[in-house]
């Protein structure tokens, strides 16, 4: 709220929140007392419509129903919605615990089984590994890249991964497959 007020120089008591759908009246119940608690009030909206009211220009979806996809850290919200006259209708919407960090777990899986085998890691080595897939699915995410490099320092030594956007297709396919309700 300070950063926001300072960034905006005014005082900030209202603010509209966008929150996984997978939050139960419980989670919800606690956000708001916690905004409250700090002197604010807050609208929860769920996260993909934060998505579509985020759209650069509502007046492109004027009259179109749209399904918003919205795969984050920790989970998979996806909303289908009715825009019209800048208002959003909800028509349907879903959401699930599977987001970016069961992504991270099968590739960091896979490049357990596949290269270090052999590799006993110390719980450093363990966080720099995990840090390392991340980055290197989020290189192959973005960008036009065949492969991304995973440099690790181990005890053993230092230990250099070519990982590919065919591997990370491949380790992640079973995540892609419930996604997409096959």
């Amino acid at each position: 709220r300070k950063a926001a007020e300072s960034e905006l120089d005014q005082e900030i008591k209202e603010v509209v929140l966008a929150v996984p759908i997978s939050f139960g009246d419980t989670e919800r119940k606690a956000t708001v007392k916690i905004a409250e608690a700090a002197g604010i009030h807050v609208k929860l909206i769920d996260e993909p419509v934060a998505g579509i009211y985020h759209y650069s220009s509502l007046d492109d979806l004027n009259g179109k129903v749209c399904m918003v996809f919205d795969l984050g850290g920790g989970t998979l919200d996806i909303s289908v919605v009715y825009v019209s006259n800048h208002q959003i209708t909800v028509l349907a919407e879903v959401g699930e615990m599977l987001g970016g960090s069961d992504f991270d777990k099968a590739i960091e899986k896979y490049i357990r089984e596949k290269y270090l085998r052999e590799v006993i890691l110390e719980a450093d080595e363990e966080a720099q590994l995990a840090s390392s897939v991340e980055n290197a699915k989020i290189r192959l995410s973005q960008t036009e890249s065949k492969s991304s490099r995973i440099m690790l320092m181990t005890s053993e030594g230092r230990k250099s991964i070519s990982f590919s956007l065919e591997e990370m297709k491949e380790c992640t396919s079973g995540l892609m497959n419930h996604i997409r309700g096959k």
